[in-house]
């Protein structure tokens, strides 16, 4: 956790954009509560099968959003 954070940090300071994909709830809490990062939950709709990005920290891993 404390490696991860500390790079995705540098990144951050440096004015770089990137796109963190993980299920480390803990992380991406750590970042929402400093006002860094836009959190996102993605699935796929099974009606449309298309990819679907949702505002907010999903708690749970199941990828279906529809």
């Amino acid at each position: 956790m404390e490696s991860s954070s500390n790079v995705l940090n540098w990144i951050y300071r440096k004015g770089n954009s990137t796109i963190l994909i993980t299920h480390n709830h803990e992380l991406v809490d750590n970042f929402v509560a400093n006002g860094i990062g836009l959190p996102q939950t993605g699935g796929v709709c099974l009606t449309t099968r298309r990819l679907q990005l949702i505002e907010g920290i999903s708690r749970v891993s199941h990828a279906i959003v529809c």
